[in-house]
């Protein structure tokens, strides 16, 4: 939102664009992060769903290619895009 600053959605930058392989990170939060901050949490896995989901080369982006491996490697469907971790 433009009136006051906050990030509201994510958007895929198109590799053409981001001219260069995506990379697969993770990110540790801490529990003040996790109570304070749910919706940047939702930002968060909302940028990891959309890149696991990209129609692209895996060879470009990493992200997918290890889902993908994992996946193969038996680890479940809903564990294995996690990202985002922290303090239960």
């Amino acid at each position: 939102q433009k009136e006051n600053h906050r990030v509201i959605g994510v958007e895929l930058i198109p590799l053409s664009e981001l001219g260069r392989p995506r990379i697969d990170v993770t990110i540790r939060i801490s529990g003040f992060f996790r109570d304070a901050f749910p919706h940047l949490i939702t930002l968060l896995d909302d940028a990891v769903n959309m890149a696991l989901d990209a129609d692209e080369p895996v060879e470009q982006n990493f992200i997918r290619k290890h889902y993908l491996e994992d996946l193969e490697n038996e680890k479940s469907e809903t564990s294995a895009p996690d990202r985002v971790f922290g303090c239960p």
